[in-house]
């Protein structure tokens, strides 16, 4: 007669398999950190300084 579905025992491979302890919990959110890295502000503040001269040059460059 066979097993019954469920009946068999977890096997050390599935216990093995489990996900590991998360590094840095901050705020409930795991492998996240406290303070967020400065070149991530340095990027969008040079893309916003861009966007700036360009509108700047549109318009000294268009006409009367």
């Amino acid at each position: 007669m066979t097993m019954a579905r469920g009946s068999r025992k977890r096997s050390t491979r599935d216990q093995a398999s489990q996900p590991p302890e998360p590094v840095d919990v901050v705020g409930g959110v795991p492998d996240h950190s406290a303070n967020p890295a400065l070149w991530k502000y340095l990027v969008l503040a040079g893309i916003f300084v861009l966007w700036v001269c360009l509108l700047m040059l549109c318009l000294f460059a268009g006409g009367p």
